[in-house]
C-alpha cells in the first residue's frame, strides 16, 4: 500500500470486512479514491507506470462502488516498440488488491505495489 507515502501525507487508513470506504482525519475516501490515490503514489515509485491512464480506466465493480478494478499498464525496463504490459487490478476494503482472473489468478496482496512488483512493473526482464 505505498505505506511511506501515506505516512508522509499524515493519512492512516482503516479497514474492515463491512467498510466500503475509509476514515482518514474525518473525510471519507471511496475505493475508487482510495485506489486512485494508491496508482499515484506507486506512480511517484515507479515512473514506468501509465497513471493518468490507470486512474481514468478506474470503474465500479458493483452498484455501491464498494470495489472498484483498473487497468494498470507499465511499459517494461528494455522498451520495444508497443512493448506495454497491464495487469487488471480489483480493490475493496475487505478484499484489499486482487488480480482479475483473465490477468494472471486471483491472487491477494496488501498492498497495490506488492501486486505491480510480483506482476513484473519495475522489475528488469532476466538475461
Amino acid at each position: 500500500m505505498c505505506e511511506a507515502q501515506r505516512e508522509r501525507r499524515g493519512q492512516t487508513a482503516t479497514s474492515s470486512a463491512s467498510a466500503s470506504s475509509s476514515d482518514s482525519g474525518g473525510r471519507r475516501y471511496t475505493a475508487a479514491e482510495e485506489l486512485a490515490a494508491q496508482i499515484v503514489d506507486c506512480a511517484s515509485l515507479l515512473t514506468c507506470m501509465n497513471a493518468e491512464e490507470a486512474v481514468g480506466s478506474i470503474r465500479p465493480l458493483s452498484p455501491r462502488s464498494r470495489a472498484v478494478t483498473a487497468c494498470v499498464s507499465w511499459r517494461t525496463a528494455a522498451p520495444a516498440p508497443g512493448d506495454v504490459r497491464s495487469v487488471d487490478v480489483r480493490f475493496s476494503y475487505a478484499e484489499a488488491f486482487t488480480c482479475l482472473p483473465k490477468s494472471g489468478g486471483d491472487c491477494a496482496y496488501e498492498s497495490l505495489m506488492a501486486l505491480l512488483v510480483a506482476n513484473g512493473c519495475g522489475v528488469a526482464a532476466a538475461a
